[in-house]
Formats: structure tokens, sequence, C-alpha cells
């Protein structure tokens, strides 16, 4: 026989408030009205006597305290049995659709499940708060990740294109430029536009591509130069710059904490996987 003993289960949230705020259960549901009226009418594969659902005064209490929590007083006797009969109806939409295998058939519940218990195992084995010592000897293990890039400002006239005719343009356009023409309305137009602030190299070569950002470091000030991009030509005047400077630990410490934790949560999570493997016995077919 088939049961569900909820003698000692926390109270869950009413559908109507747990469907917005659970994916899982929503995930459930909308597959439980996907598989259609010929899904919900099939013969039961075990008479409904066997299914078992025990609600016991620890559940109310429960709701009962949700709802003291959201509305700042306790419910009253109807309220309190609204709210039951609201959980009553998700908590057996829930289980009937872990009957019927949605749990199983939906890869968003799948990767949903999976992400709730790589929560639960991550819990399970709590980060310590890293003293000074600790982040200090995180911070020069990783100085590089810390340590402030150049920033430029610069403008930007765009010709689409890298052929033949585009160079001519561009060549054209630079020497209007060096002239001291106005780089207004000159060009083709850029989806990032004409004026950037505060970039560095990094994210210069990750928008543009590693051919842009080739001398670009060693161009002066004020002088316009041609730089190539997948999408064309740029004609560049570097308006000013933010030197480099080495890597501070005071300035970078929130960083170095959040940066040591998440790659301590993340060896863990993965000792935790290694563990569940070695639980599992894989066959391949």
């Amino acid at each position: 026989m088939r049961a569900f003993h909820l003698m000692d289960a926390p109270a869950r949230r009413p559908w109507y408030r747990s469907l917005a705020r659970e994916p899982l259960v929503h995930f459930l549901v909308a597959g439980i009205a996907l598989a259609g009226l010929e899904s919900l009418a099939r013969p039961e594969a075990e008479p409904a006597a066997a299914r078992v659902l025990e609600i016991d005064a620890s559940v109310r209490r429960g709701l009962a305290e949700d709802w003291a929590h959201d509305h700042g007083t306790p419910p009253t006797e109807a309220e309190l049995d609204a709210r039951l009969e609201a959980w009553l109806d998700e908590e057996l939409l829930y289980r009937e659709g872990l009957l019927r295998g949605l749990d199983r058939d939906d890869p968003r519940v799948r990767a949903r499940v999976a992400t709730i218990t790589a929560s639960l195992l991550e819990a399970e084995h709590p980060i310590p708060e890293p003293d000074d010592e600790a982040l200090r000897a995180f911070f020069e293990a990783h100085l590089d990740r810390y340590a402030e890039e150049a920033r430029y400002d610069f403008t930007q006239v765009f010709v689409a294109g890298t052929d033949e005719a585009a160079l001519a343009r561009a060549a054209a356009l630079l020497a209007e430029l060096e002239a001291g023409a106005s780089p207004i309305a000159m060009g083709d137009t850029y989806p990032g536009g004409r004026h950037y602030r505060g970039r560095r190299l990094t994210d210069l070569a990750q928008a543009f591509g590693p051919a842009f950002v080739a001398g670009f470091a060693d161009v002066p000030d004020g002088r316009w130069s041609l730089h190539r991009s997948d999408e064309g030509l740029h004609l560049v005047r570097i308006e000013s710059r933010t030197a480099a400077s080495p890597a501070d630990f005071e300035r970078a410490r929130a960083d170095v904490e959040h940066d040591l934790l998440e790659d301590a949560r993340s060896e863990r999570t993965r000792a935790a996987l290694r563990t569940l493997r070695a639980r599992w016995r894989v066959l391949e077919r």
C-alpha cells in the first residue's frame, strides 16, 4: 500500500502563494494540466483507498504561524480552515504529480530538484567565516584577481566591413578626423554607440575581439588610430585613461571574502558530488 504520512511534516504555504514562489510545484501542476483530460481520466493503477494523507496538529500550527508572519495577527478559525483547505489542494496536486511521474518526465522539474538537493548538501556543510589570516592568504594566492587594470575613455567612428572598399573609406575618414573634423555623424551606426567610458582592455577584448585591443594601450591620448573587429573597422581616439594599480588588500577585502567563500562552497559541492557518485552504481547501455 502506498501511503503518505505527514504527522511530522511542516506546514506548506497555500497553493495560491506557493505556486508563485515554488517552481517545483508549479511545474508539477503544469505537467498535470498538459497531460490532458485523457491522462486525468485514465484508470488508476491502484485504488484510491491506497493513498493515505494524514494531517495532524503540527500542520495547522505551521499554517497558523505562516498566517501570523504574513498578516501580523493570528488567524481566525475560519481563516485557518480556509488556509488548510488551500494547503490540502496543493498537497494533493503535488502528491498526485509525483505518483504520475511528472517529476521524472519534466526536465525543468529535474533541474529544480537537482538545484534544491545541491543547496541542501551545501547547507549540511556550512563554510565557517574566514578570519583575517585566511583572507590574506587567499588574497596573496590570487593577486591577479584584485589588481586594478587601466581604464580608458574613448570615442570611435565605425566603418562596416573589412574589405578594400571599407579600408579606403576608413582611410578617408581618418584623414578628415586628423585634420580636425568632428566625429559626430561620421561613419556607420554601431550598436554599442560612439562614446565609451572606463573600459578595461579585458572588457574591450570581449566586446570587440582581441584584434581590437592590439596596440591599444600604446596609442597616445588624443590621437586617432585604426582598430579592427569582427564587425568592421574602428577609428578610435582615446580621451583619457586611468593607470593600472597593484592589488590592495584593504580595498579588495569584500571581494576577497566573497571569492574565498564561493571557492570553498564550490569545492565542498564537488566533494559532496564525488561522495554521491560513490554511493551509486551507474550502468551505461
